[in-house]
């Protein structure tokens, strides 16, 4: 199961502040790849499920493992909405503002985009 992890991203701003060092502006907190489950420095993570079983965990694992590398590229085009239309031309990748601020849902998702 998934989940973001805030705590750490909290912790410097406070730390910010208190030193006098804070300003405002926009940090993209990535995971902690060394080891996502550390809720002390990663910002997102993952528990493992009591019904995955010893070869998806595994699968799991190479495939966090390739994530971490950048061996595996999710926003990799073509990427299309749920209407159809292109969001990411074939052979570029989505930047993280864009994969932030899609204006809709990706094909294949369900559900209401507007």
């Amino acid at each position: 199961m998934p989940y973001f992890n805030w705590g750490p991203a909290y912790v410097e701003v406070v730390k910010n502040v208190k030193e006098g060092k804070f300003e405002q502006g926009w940090e993209w907190q990535d995971p902690y790849w060394k080891d996502i489950t550390d809720n002390d420095k990663t910002a997102v993570g993952f528990k493992y499920g009591p019904a995955l079983s010893e070869e998806d965990q595994e699968n799991l694992d190479a495939f966090i493992k390739d994530l971490s590398r950048g061996d595996v590229k999710l926003f990799s085009g073509p990427v299309y909405l749920q209407d159809g239309s292109i969001y990411v031309e074939d052979g570029k990748e989505a930047t993280q503002d864009q994969i932030w601020y899609m204006p809709q849902l990706l094909r294949g998702m369900e559900g209401a985009s507007y």
